[in-house]
């Protein structure tokens, strides 16, 4: 599930998981939510608001965690590594998140050839 927006008739992100859940027998045999965000890389709180979204609708069910399994801020380099840094303090301090990782390591993104560009600095420090 990722932080797309959807329609009412195809839902998408919070939406799709909250029908999910309601149409899950109960109780739901669920033992955490796993999503996606993809975003620009200037609005942290765009990354913290859907966290705390995917987080209050999971604890509605008795879903204590979280699994934040692809993420990846677009943008350039040097915002992207500032965007990194306050994103893994964010999922580091927030227990809910049991588990969490960048979107791919690839030339471009994390990297740079095969050595950890700024952005890969940033997520691994």
């Amino acid at each position: 599930m990722t932080n797309g927006v959807g329609t009412s008739s195809s839902p998408m992100g919070s939406d799709w998981l909250k029908q999910f859940l309601v149409a899950c027998s109960s109780p739901c045999p669920v033992d955490f939510i796993a999503y996606h965000w993809y975003d620009p890389n200037n609005d942290i709180d765009h990354l913290k608001n859907y966290t705390d979204t995917i987080v209050q609708i999971a604890a509605g069910y008795n879903i204590n965690k979280v699994w934040l399994t692809e993420f990846a801020p677009t943008g350039n380099n040097s915002t992207s590594a500032s965007f990194m840094t306050d994103a893994v303090a964010y999922l580091d301090s927030n227990p809910a998140v049991e588990r969490y990782a960048a979107f791919m390591a690839s030339d471009g993104f994390l990297l740079s050839g095969t050595t950890l560009n700024l952005v890969g600095e940033a997520y691994v420090e």
